[in-house]
């Protein structure tokens, strides 16, 4: 059985050169995902011509590279033609695991056995999405002034008037709240009553910027700069893992512990927070 390597491959990094690396022993033929399949027959991805059209090498340029780095035998633009070619034969293909290479299988090559690569390559449509466990630095279970803590940042979600997702956050300083504050939306709280939501047009974690709402990790971190308090060694007790933009409110701060109650991380919150060296704590 032929086995052949199919991926859309933009740009040139260390992902892809071990990606391909990694499966040169399995194939000596693959097939770039160019222009014309994803313009004529995955119309769901036109937007990448726009998107990708600053970073976007051109194909030959790609091929150029990838037979200057490994002896693949063949180095080809997948278009409608070898498609055809490929549909009867017995036939095992190598693809990373994204949007691009599951539609093109979905679509010319459902019969055929599929391995989709676990790497990262670039973000799309899925793991953009994707909800990961937190990685914390440690669990705690509740002292009592943590436990009083969280019990009052509670309390101050349940005045949110977000049906979506009622949060709150504190900050605190010398063991003492200094300021605390729930997710609202501007300019009235009561606006999605009149107005509609428009949280309510996506599912949970997607498009988390397009809101009415104020976060109220955002919240405390600006009410903080208005009153001139440096945020610098203070924790943070929040009742949900925060979004990316809060993430990186919060790492930028200098706010030295991220204490939360539940949640997951998207996109690159996580990885700003313990880059920045915000020690994250699960508090069960």
């Amino acid at each position: 059985m032929k086995t052949i390597i199919i991926a859309y491959i933009p740009v040139l990094h260390k992902g892809y050169f071990n990606f391909l690396f990694d499966n040169l022993i399995y194939s000596n033929t693959i097939y770039l995902i160019g222009d014309e399949i994803l313009e004529n027959f995955l119309p769901e991805f036109d937007y990448l011509k726009r998107k990708d059209s600053i970073r976007a090498l051109p194909p030959k340029m790609t091929i150029k590279a990838i037979e200057e780095w490994f002896p693949f035998a063949s180095v080809e633009v997948l278009n409608q033609k070898i498609i055809r070619a490929l549909i009867d034969p017995p036939l095992k293909i190598i693809a990373p695991s994204e949007d691009i290479s599951r539609a093109i299988i979905d679509r010319y090559f459902k019969e055929k056995e599929a391995i989709f690569m676990p790497i990262f390559l670039r973000w799309h449509r899925d793991n953009v999405e994707e909800k990961k466990k937190v990685e914390v630095h440690r669990i705690i279970s509740l002292s009592d002034f943590e436990k009083e803590i969280m019990e009052k940042i509670i309390q101050e979600s349940q005045k949110s008037f977000d049906w979506w997702r009622q949060t709150s956050a504190a900050v605190i300083k010398n063991g003492e709240i200094i300021i605390m504050a729930h997710n609202q939306h501007l300019p009235d709280p009561q606006m999605p009553s009149v107005f509609g939501d428009p949280r309510s047009i996506f599912k949970r974690g997607i498009h988390i910027e397009l809101s009415t709402a104020e976060h109220a990790e955002a919240t405390v971190i600006a009410e903080a700069a208005k009153r001139g308090i440096a945020l610098l060694g203070t924790d943070i007790f929040i009742t949900d893992f925060p979004c990316p933009p809060c993430a990186k409110l919060i790492a930028r701060t200098g706010i030295k512990k991220c204490y939360f109650h539940q949640g997951y991380a998207v996109l690159d919150g996580q990885e700003i927070l313990k880059y920045k060296g915000v020690e994250l704590v699960l508090v069960e």
